[in-house]
């Protein structure tokens, strides 16, 4: 009984570390230029270890390889909204084009709603104070002093959340449909569920297509929508302050990424990458704590592999 006990022991630590081993090659082949597809050296021919690593990047995982540094620029590669573009791994279920569209759709958009709330903002305040006259504009703006911090949370309520949120609903959407066994595959078939992603893009798409060209009419065509060029200004200002806030997003992002909680349901809350990743340090090695000596009992063989095995794990941990 005490054999058996020990080589299923040995058993689920030799698949533990099997697994981790898949991890490790995984970051060594992307860092070995396997961020192209063409290039990508990798597990990308075996199903099954193309699988786990597919399944665990679904799953956001920060701990692959054990080295700090390696999995960081790993986890930026892979999770960054402008570098991900490029980078990402070939096995990501999240591909490179998918994100390009969404990425694109989202900075258009961004941008468009801006411009357009900011006029509409504008226009409002306008004539509730000096009417509906068209020579009244210049002298309307001089005696107008704005509320930045009201301007600022209606323009995050009308533009930087709805747009977000279709973003991550899209992103979601995208993941799940290159999760390997997944549950919306399973429930609606894997094509069923590729043209639902790309319906639903396609859509959000029209909408930032359609709202970009009435931003660009109201930018460079006069007439009484933009106040028949008195509004030029204040438009083009608006422009530059969205496409201002887009690159300070892509900054802000590793400010966020290592202050911010990764799951505010799971408690105790692991700040930013660093305390995730010392957090699924500290479950691998509770995995893989098996002592092989349990096992000695059996044959040395399997302890002397065990101690291979082990030795080989401790070195990237």
């Amino acid at each position: 009984v005490e054999c058996s006990e020990s080589s299923s022991g040995s058993e689920t630590m030799g698949a533990t570390s099997t697994k981790y081993a898949i991890y490790r090659n995984a970051v060594d082949d992307w860092f070995n230029f396997g961020c192209c597809s063409c290039c990508y050296s990798g597990d990308k021919k075996d199903w099954a270890n193309a699988a786990e690593i597919r399944r665990r990047l679904c799953d956001n995982k920060f701990y692959w390889c054990g080295v700090p540094w390696r999995d960081y620029l790993f986890h930026i590669a892979n999770r960054h909204a402008f570098f991900s573009v490029f980078l990402c791994h070939p096995l990501n279920p999240y591909t490179k084009f998918e994100r390009f569209c969404l990425e694109w759709l989202r900075c258009a958009g961004t941008i468009a709603w801006i411009v357009l709330f900011k006029d509409w903002l504008n226009q409002e305040k306008q004539h509730a104070i000096c009417g509906w006259g068209r020579d009244d504009v210049l002298l309307c703006r001089s005696q107008y002093q704005g509320n930045f911090v009201k301007d600022s949370i209606l323009l995050y309520i009308n533009v930087t959340f709805p747009i977000n949120f279709v973003h991550l609903m899209l992103e979601t959407l995208a993941r799940e449909s290159g999760r390997p066994d997944g549950l919306l595959e399973r429930c609606l078939g894997k094509q069923c569920l590729r043209w639902l992603q790309w319906s639903l893009i396609g859509f959000w798409g029209f909408v930032v297509t359609v709202t970009s060209t009435w931003c660009w009419q109201l930018m460079h065509y006069d007439g009484p929508w933009n106040h028949f060029g008195q509004d030029d200004s204040m438009l083009s200002q608006a422009k530059q302050l969205a496409a201002r806030s887009v690159l300070q997003g892509y900054i802000l992002w590793f400010v966020f990424d290592n202050i911010v909680p990764v799951n505010i349901i799971a408690c105790p809350w692991a700040f930013g990458f660093c305390g995730k990743w010392r957090r699924e340090k500290e479950e691998a090695v509770r995995r893989f704590s098996w002592s092989p000596s349990e096992g000695s009992s059996c044959s040395s063989s399997s302890d002397s592999s065990s101690d291979d095995d082990c030795h080989g794990w401790k070195l990237c941990i």
